[in-house]
């Protein structure tokens, strides 16, 4: 099973993706974050799989958070996701569901970079 952290500060998106990941027998949501502080305090106590993590969060950015990350030694991989067009390096936050869960299981094996918008 994939542990999952979820850090989203947009409350309904948050609770919907974690509620629509947990129907999915292959993932495990054990931990929300609502910004990037909580991000980093919920990574180092739940050691999760992946971090899907919103690049515009209050207190510390998605960017940040996952920069702290990495200057910390930490390899969990990171899916960032994003509002805007022009973030071709970001998962849009409108992606098919089944496109999520296939950037999942390609960032665990290493992908570290995805054509994002093939689903526009």
């Amino acid at each position: 099973m994939i542990r999952l952290l979820i850090v989203e500060d947009e409350t309904l998106f948050r609770l919907g993706l974690h509620r629509l990941l947990s129907l999915n027998p292959d993932f495990s949501v054990i931990g929300e974050a609502a910004d990037g502080e909580q991000a980093l305090a919920q990574a180092a106590a739940l050691a999760p799989d992946l971090i899907i993590m919103d690049v515009n969060l209050p207190r510390l950015s998605g960017i940040a958070a996952l920069e702290q990350l990495r200057a910390a030694g930490s390899s969990i991989p990171v899916i960032l996701l994003s509002n805007f067009d022009e973030e071709d390096a970001f998962l849009r936050k409108d992606v098919p569901f089944e496109d999520l869960t296939s950037t999942i299981h390609a960032a665990l094996r290493g992908r570290t970079y995805l054509p994002l918008h093939h689903y526009r």
